[in-house]
């Protein structure tokens, strides 16, 4: 476990750049997670991979809303569960009246 002052200074902020447990070879520095689109059936949501500061890969996720799973899986996982991760802090968020999440809802 990294040190109080080096979790605070060099990973907590996006990118750890200075982490000497960084891997040197890596695809990505940062993962971005938004929602791209909701309705009652799916929820799209919208990765980009970066590495130095520019877009390396980018694309969507597909969920649907009824059983909460993921139409088109991204093949890393860790990725995968990262998006999943990020939609379910997303729907436990409270919005607009009239859009798909119940604050406190949990998305199976």
């Amino acid at each position: 476990m990294p040190e109080p002052e080096r979790l605070h200074e060099d990973c907590s902020l996006g990118y750890a750049s200075n982490c000497p447990r960084l891997p040197v070879q890596r695809k990505s520095d940062a993962i971005r997670f938004s929602v791209s689109s909701e309705n009652e059936a799916r929820v799209l949501v919208t990765f980009v991979c970066e590495r130095n500061h520019l877009p390396v890969e980018y694309g969507s996720l597909e969920f649907r809303v009824q059983d909460g799973m993921c139409a088109n899986s991204h093949p890393d996982s860790r990725i995968q569960r990262m998006a999943e991760c990020f939609l379910e802090s997303w729907l436990g968020k409270p919005r607009f009246q009239g859009s798909l999440g119940v604050p406190g809802r949990e998305f199976p």
